[in-house]
């Protein structure tokens, strides 16, 4: 290449460069994204394992009330998990056996799914008074919680069930449950219906939080209200 055609080249990438925000605006996201910390404590005797699915995780993350003591509206549709951490209860004088805390992912939409990744389930024993069973857990490439996942089906209904698990958590009670989570709003508009939750007890267009495996669940959310 000549050096004519060099110094061409240099100057159209210049060009390009210096080219007016108002005559070529950047690209945006229109969604509503939002990045959220929440806390949750095992307040109940817990199952031995408590699988976690899709519908009432997004629904612990906030909803208003639409009709008194009977429906709430969620504001978020759509999550991503980026991780979970669990603090067990600590090893108690008398007790037998030993604390344990785990979360096992959920794949192909299964949570019994055989899977290839080496952290498909993360787990920690204590038989300590002082040192309580911790986990952080990240869910691996492929697993159902590492990827946005929508409240709704195709049909409109909610995903609930064996078929939609993300995780499935093992704890004892006053384990204390951190989930950092992805969340995307539902935007569509006043001329669609967003599908309700039923809960027992809430005041009309009053804003509240639910137990991530549902509403009157055993994951209490902590320092916010809570539908029952």
């Amino acid at each position: 290449m000549s050096s004519k055609m060099k110094k061409q080249n240099k100057k159209a990438v210049v060009v390009r460069e210096v080219v007016p925000r108002s005559v070529r605006p950047p690209q945006y996201d229109p969604n509503l994204p939002v990045r959220r910390r929440m806390r949750f404590y095992l307040n109940a005797t817990p199952s031995q394992i408590i699988p976690i699915n899709v519908a009432t995780f997004v629904e612990a993350f906030g909803a208003h009330v639409t009709t008194l003591n009977a429906a709430a509206t969620p504001v978020f549709g759509w999550a991503k998990i980026r991780s979970i951490e669990i603090w067990g209860q600590p090893f108690q004088a008398g007790q037998t056996g030993q604390s344990n805390v785990a979360v096992v992912w959920g794949y192909q939409n299964s949570p019994n799914a055989p899977s290839f990744s080496t952290n498909r389930e993360v787990q920690d024993t204590s038989t300590s008074p002082t040192y309580v069973p911790y986990i952080k857990a990240v869910p691996p490439k492929g697993s159902n919680a590492s990827m946005w996942q929508a409240r709704l089906d195709g049909s409109g209904a909610r995903r609930t069930g064996g078929a939609n698990v993300l995780f499935s958590i093992t704890a004892n009670q006053n384990s204390i449950v951190d989930v950092e989570v992805d969340l995307v709003a539902y935007d569509a508009g006043t001329s669609v219906a967003i599908p309700t939750f039923t809960i027992t007890s809430g005041v009309l267009t009053a804003f509240a939080f639910a137990a991530f495996d549902g509403v009157g669940g055993q994951f209490a959310p902590q320092g916010v209200d809570q539908f029952t």
